[in-house]
């Protein structure tokens, strides 16, 4: 495998002489291209599973402090995924956006599908190596998990701790997309992966240093 001595430019990448394109994506079917590798238990899938099962355990854990009837505490936990989903999405993408400036990307950008109720950040003609674009895809994670997990568990008993633990489980259900990409990343760590935003077409494009 040919040693890359620094990271290539987006023009670097096309030329095809010492990268090939290994993965082209569209913004439009990449929860198709997603589900590949999030269904896939690997090192990375794996522990995800993990982490919404003991979101749901904090969950019930809150529900039994609460003391409240089932049928009054699954009500109060859909309000907080609902919050999850409208309040948290904002935040979850502007820390992308964040992650990208910290890896040198001053083009970030936060794009809002309302229709889909739905939004993704993108970084146009930035070229990004396996390990930054992970941390752009875990950061979110790693921010607003550990934040969500503290409030929900040392909230008082009762509709509070209720809707923050919905929060919590439907913010790591949101993460999915993140830690499927990684788990792609991760599959192929053994090639120098490069990444970047097809702004013009509309895809993100994968390549790696030719064999």
């Amino acid at each position: 495998m040919r040693k890359v001595a620094q990271k290539p430019t987006v023009a670097d990448l096309e030329k095809g002489v010492a990268f090939e394109l290994i993965d082209e994506v569209e913004y439009a079917s990449i929860h198709q291209w997603i589900q590949r590798y999030l269904f896939r238990i690997g090192w990375i899938t794996g522990p995800f599973w993990l982490l919404n099962i003991l979101a749901v355990v904090v969950i019930i854990v809150q529900w039994r402090r609460a003391d409240t009837p089932i049928l009054e505490a699954v009500p109060t936990v859909c309000v907080g995924m609902v919050f999850g989903v409208l309040a948290l999405l904002p935040i979850h993408e502007h820390i992308h956006g964040l992650a990208y400036r910290m890896m040198g990307a001053s083009n970030a950008q936060v794009r809002y599908e309302l229709r889909r109720v739905t939004a993704y950040c993108v970084a146009p003609d930035q070229v990004f190596s396996s390990k930054e674009y992970a941390f752009v895809c875990l950061a979110p994670f790693a921010v607003l998990n550990p934040l969500l997990t503290v409030a929900a568990l040392v909230a008082p008993a009762g509709p509070v701790a209720l809707l923050l633990a919905g929060a919590l489980l439907m913010h790591t259900g949101a993460c999915s997309g993140d830690f499927a990409i990684v788990e792609y990343l991760w599959s192929r760590r053994g090639d120098p992966v490069f990444t970047f935003d097809d702004s013009k077409r509309e895809r993100a494009c994968m390549y790696r240093g030719r064999r």
